[in-house]
């Protein structure tokens, strides 16, 4: 009985230590996966913001204000007015 109320405790002890263990895995893990969700938005951020700024490397484009949303048209146009790209062939290209 005195071997068994031993051993008893002992994994009582295993298993308070083992828990405490696992409640920090899990804060480390939710502080891991709040940073990852941060830096995903980050990084999509960036990426908008590169590809607003490809408008200006493209033949120096400079975006003008209210223009928003109407590239494809002014890339479309480019490709028509500037390299001499057939229409039926511009209409082929998608973005």
């Amino acid at each position: 009985m005195k071997f068994t109320n031993e051993d008893l405790e002992e994994v009582k002890t295993t298993s308070t230590s083992i828990g405490a263990i696992t409640n920090k895995n899990t804060e480390d893990t939710k502080s891991l996966e709040r940073n990852v969700l941060s830096l995903k938005r980050r990084n999509i951020k960036l990426e908008a913001y590169a590809r607003r700024e490809n408008i200006k490397i493209f033949f120096n484009i400079e975006e003008k204000e209210g223009e928003n949303g109407n590239t494809e048209s002014l890339v479309r146009n480019l490709l028509r007015e500037k390299m001499k790209i057939p229409k039926e062939d511009e209409e082929c290209i998608r973005f």
